[in-house]
């Protein structure tokens, strides 16, 4: 995936999911890794344009994520089902991640100081998350 695909296929998504999961209010901060296309000029200045604030993630740091804990859950939703066509896979990861539980993503969002704390304690090492 390049830039590009990254801005269009996944940060252009940021309001929607902001508005479905727990940011009605567009009172966020936007976590992501350092791929590529996450570091691109490109992508920064879509950022800006949209004022959308973006955390600063230091490298070679665990990975603390929520977003992962999510894609554990969408994995366990996916094993239960047969897909046989890419349409149909991608239907139904659609319907699982919309049909996320609020309070569940809120949870995880929420836990983020603890999460960081953890990593502060450990002074970069594993945590528990």
């Amino acid at each position: 995936m390049d830039a590009k695909l990254y801005q269009a296929r996944i940060v252009n998504d940021i309001d929607i999911v902001a508005k479905c999961l727990v940011f009605p209010e567009r009172n966020f901060v936007f976590q992501q890794g350092l791929t590529s296309p996450h570091k691109a000029s490109s992508t920064n200045n879509y950022f800006k344009s949209k004022n959308i604030q973006v955390l600063e993630w230091p490298g070679n740091s665990p990975d603390i994520n929520p977003i992962e804990n999510i894609w554990a859950s969408l994995k366990r939703a996916m094993q239960q089902i047969t897909c046989n066509s890419k349409e149909q896979l991608w239907k139904a990861v659609q319907h699982h991640w919309y049909s996320l539980d609020r309070k569940f993503c809120q949870n995880l969002v929420e836990s983020m100081p603890k999460r960081v704390k953890s990593v502060i304690n450990t002074k970069g090492h594993p945590t528990k998350y």
